[in-house]
């Protein structure tokens, strides 16, 4: 019964500005591999229907929503349980007054990521955080229930979060062919980790030419498809290569950088060894000149790191692509056409695997006197009986019987 309600919330998050919450199964998964990495300057929460899941999780902050029993794969069932008065007064008791930022990361297409996240985002961005998403979507061979069933909710969690990061699983297929599979789903979570990382640096960094936390805030605030990463290169053309590095992550939803609207890049370089040149930086003029729009909003930074020895790092964080606030308003009172959504995700390629029809007979009153199509069909049976045979015993109704 759903309103059979326990709600736990153990060890509460020490105080950070930036807080990672990870709900349902996938969310619990990417927000644990990220804790067991050792990522120090940020605060962790998961958020679960499952509580054998919640006593498996090394997170020590935690909310259970409802009885522990799970949603049974139905998201409906994982937003009920979220929208429960003890779930909401939950959410918002383990949400720190110092968080300014969220990262909210779930798996779409089954019950709790689903459902409650965009229930979760919603409670958090209530409180004026910034709110960033992390979401997978399914691998196609999960049918097209499943798959309509996740692009559902990514929509409902893009109306709920300032900008948001896409992974599609389909690409870990040919992106980590050759991995294993414990290997691969590792190397999906660490677009999470990556990202948080990508914004702590920014935060604590010491400039040369400074970026902050609301530079940050500039970028991402209702900034719809976004990304955040980091790329690092040495030898020549380094910033070139490193800002190669940071717009080709493989997993993430590829999206032009240069058509952006809003953007925050930051350079860290040795000072001690191998330092930035004056005339190195006619690369981000370089970069910088590809860009599209003329309303582009950006800023820039520079920053020592000595650990670098040789490299340059760069991060960028870049918003605007697609799914801004404005376009998630317009779609939500037009309405938004399935086909339009599984290609923007998937393609145009997309071919939903359906299920092959049965190739049953159906008797008519006549058949039943006609032995020799009743010895026919007793011989084939249903579950072994091609299609080319079903024609072939509907020639036997044409036939005497014997």
């Amino acid at each position: 019964m759903l309103d059979d309600q326990l709600i736990q919330i153990t060890a509460p998050a020490t105080n950070t500005l930036i807080k990672v919450i990870g709900v349902g199964g996938g969310g619990g998964n990417a927000v644990a591999n990220m804790y067991n990495d050792g990522m120090y300057d940020v605060s962790f929460l998961v958020c679960n229907t499952d509580k054998k899941a919640l006593d498996d999780s090394p997170i020590p902050s935690r909310i259970q929503f409802g009885p522990g029993l799970g949603a049974g794969g139905k998201p409906e069932i994982g937003r009920q349980l979220a929208e429960k008065e003890e779930s909401l007064a939950a959410i918002y008791d383990a949400i720190d007054k110092e968080t300014r930022m969220a990262f909210i990361t779930a798996g779409m297409g089954g019950g709790t990521g689903t459902g409650a996240a965009p229930v979760v985002a919603r409670e958090v961005r209530a409180r004026g955080i910034l709110t960033v998403g992390i979401v997978t979507l399914p691998f196609l061979f999960e049918m097209r229930k499943q798959i309509d069933k996740a692009l559902d909710g990514l929509e409902e969690l893009t109306k709920e979060v300032d900008s948001l990061i896409v992974i599609n699983n389909e690409r870990m297929l040919s992106v980590y062919h050759n991995k294993s599979v414990v290997d691969a789903f590792q190397s999906a979570d660490r677009t999470l980790t990556n990202a948080v990382r990508s914004v702590v640096d920014i935060i604590k960094m010491h400039g040369v030419i400074n970026l902050d936390f609301n530079d940050v805030s500039m970028v991402l605030r209702e900034g719809g498809v976004c990304i955040i990463s980091t790329g690092m290169a040495r030898g020549d053309n380094r910033i070139t290569a490193a800002i190669h590095n940071a717009l080709n992550s493989p997993l993430p939803d590829q999206t032009d950088i240069y058509t952006a609207r809003r953007m925050v890049m930051c350079i860290s370089f040795p000072e001690t060894h191998d330092s930035l040149q004056m005339n190195e930086l006619a690369e981000v003029n370089e970069f910088i000149d590809g860009f599209k729009r003329k309303d582009l909003e950006y800023k820039w930074g520079l920053a020592k790191d000595d650990s670098l020895d040789g490299d340059v790092k760069v991060t960028i964080i870049a918003s605007g692509f697609g799914l801004v606030q404005e376009d998630i308003e317009e779609d939500s009172e037009e309405g938004i056409n399935r086909d339009e959504l599984r290609n923007r995700y998937y393609g145009k390629t997309f071919k939903p695997r359906s299920k092959p029809r049965t190739p049953v007979y159906i008797f008519k009153p006549e058949d039943l006197n006609n032995e020799l199509l009743i010895d026919q069909i007793e011989a084939i049976p249903t579950a072994r009986r091609s299609r080319e045979q079903l024609v072939k015993l509907k020639e036997f109704t044409q036939q005497p019987n014997a």
